[in-house]
């Protein structure tokens, strides 16, 4: 880019560095976590079932080099991944628009922590219903705010399998707690996102991963209301 525009290199480092970050402030303010009121005005017929459902969660992770620092190695290491990674929380309103992106943290960092520390939970209001993977065990930090958590069931103790009905509601939950996988895979076209990342870029890392989640808010609507 620096010899298309006959300009140093540096200089074109400038521009994208002032630019990712400018444009990651701009989509945050374009894009604020939408009131509850929202939310109920543009809810998808497929939520009937979950009428209070605020916001659906998932944590993704992006690969990383390897740190040099044994410390950072440790702290970044994924064992889910095998990799070194960093890792987000994803929020997702049940119409299919990213609502909420964290701050990255280490790929060792448990998905409860990540919604515990990030901030999410400042945003939660009484009488919110939180949709999440059964990796997400935030029963109790919700309840503390007057939410609920709603997860695929676990089995019965002392049981091998789901029953009839567990396995039914496992499916219904899994049919709209799709969009926030989605919504990941979507941001995950920009090429930018793919493959292992230069350490290089841990600086910008967290400003582009929150541009290219919120631009994928540009796309056609990823649900019906």
């Amino acid at each position: 880019m620096a010899i298309l525009c006959k300009v140093h290199e540096t200089t074109i480092g400038r521009a994208f560095r002032t630019w990712v970050r400018l444009l990651s402030e701009e989509l945050k303010l374009l894009f604020p976590y939408p009131a509850k009121t929202i939310i109920d005005k543009w809810m998808p017929s497929q939520f009937a079932s979950y009428p209070n459902t605020r916001c659906i969660i998932d944590c993704t992770e992006f690969f990383i080099e390897r740190p040099s620092s044994l410390t950072a190695q440790v702290l970044t290491f994924s064992s889910y991944k095998g990799h070194n990674t960093f890792k987000a929380l994803i929020g997702v309103s049940p119409n299919g628009m990213v609502t909420y992106v964290s701050d990255l943290w280490g790929g060792r960092v448990s998905d409860r922590y990540i919604t515990e520390h990030s901030g999410f939970l400042d945003l939660i209001e009484r009488g919110d219903n939180i949709m999440a993977d059964r990796g997400f065990n935030i029963e109790e930090l919700l309840a503390d705010r007057g939410a609920t958590l709603n997860i695929p069931p676990f089995r019965n103790q002392g049981s091998t399998q789901l029953t009839f009905a567990q396995v039914e509601e496992t499916r219904r939950i899994a049919n709209v707690r799709i969009h926030v996988e989605r919504c990941i895979g979507y941001a995950k076209l920009f090429r930018i996102l793919v493959g292992v990342q230069p350490l290089s870029l841990a600086p910008l890392f967290d400003d582009i991963v929150k541009i290219c989640f919120f631009l994928t808010n540009f796309n056609s609507p990823k649900v019906k209301s």
